[in-house]
């Protein structure tokens, strides 16, 4: 979920794989950490976007100067396109991410759907649809729970 700068974790599911990345309920990220930062960074509004941006608060890679402006704009042009943000070993070796973002009833963006660990990269494509359509299903589902209550 979105609150301010950051995007915390409010809900999870390990699932049953032998090896899993754990996040604590309540942990909180910079809004331009990883996966979930592209994935919102690409659906934000233009104008709040550049701001954000401006202010040089960018987390997507572990060493700052690493974070190549003209990446970043082709990553996010790219995660417009997919629906899902990615990050392959950026903001720590050995995990992937793929993320999607998740909307409210009145289509503001809201959060991001995340799948975290260390699976191969060939994988990646794969996990970002499913993520992408699974939460614009949950979207489009609470968009519905809006219109069936009025």
């Amino acid at each position: 979920i979105i609150s301010g700068g950051y995007i915390y974790v409010a809900a999870k599911d390990e699932g049953n794989q032998p090896l899993v990345v754990t996040f604590r309920l309540g942990q909180r990220f910079p809004l331009t950490w990883g996966a979930h930062g592209k994935a919102i960074l690409a659906f934000l509004p233009e104008e709040e976007r550049e701001k954000i941006l401006r202010n040089g608060e960018i987390h997507f890679h572990r060493n700052a100067s690493q974070n190549d402006p003209a990446l970043l704009n082709k990553e996010i042009t790219t995660c417009r396109k997919t629906g899902y943000g990615v990050d392959i070993d950026e903001t720590t070796n050995g995990i992937r991410a793929v993320a999607a973002p998740v909307f409210d009833p009145l289509e503001k963006l809201i959060g991001a759907f995340v799948v975290v660990g260390p699976f191969p990269s060939e994988r990646i494509a794969k996990y970002g649809e499913d993520i992408a359509k699974k939460a614009t299903e949950f979207s489009r589902s609470m968009k519905g729970d809006l219109y069936s209550k009025t």
